[in-house]
């Protein structure tokens, strides 16, 4: 990676200038008005960064996934509880973050 794109993925407010600059905001919020989330649901966020966008988002069940260990830091940071951030890859061993919950707790199987 160049030391600019290095640099810039550093400083999270010139990060977010550069997303706002480029148009990356506004087809992420764009994408959030469509995908309309309501309180409770699961968003799964794979490269999620600083996740400088969860404001626009109601009350969900965030999950952000990114491996660069300085945008974790400030999501959690910034964020606390209301998310749960991982500095990993998502594999296969995760995908029970995806599985829909059902009332009084998690999936079961039935067969």
């Amino acid at each position: 990676m160049g030391r600019l794109a290095h640099a810039l993925l550093g400083n999270f407010r010139a990060y977010i200038l550069l997303q706002r600059m480029i148009g990356a905001d506004k087809l992420r919020h764009h994408c959030i008005r469509r995908l309309a989330p309501s309180p409770g649901d699961r968003i799964l966020d794979v490269g999620c960064g600083p996740a400088y966008y969860l404001d626009r988002l109601p009350e969900v069940d965030y999950h952000g996934f990114d491996t660069n260990a300085a945008s974790i830091a400030y999501a959690r940071r910034r964020f606390g509880d209301r998310a749960s951030f991982r500095c990993e890859v998502f594999a296969e061993r995760r995908e029970r973050l995806l599985q829909p919950r059902m009332a009084g707790g998690d999936v079961s199987s039935s067969s």
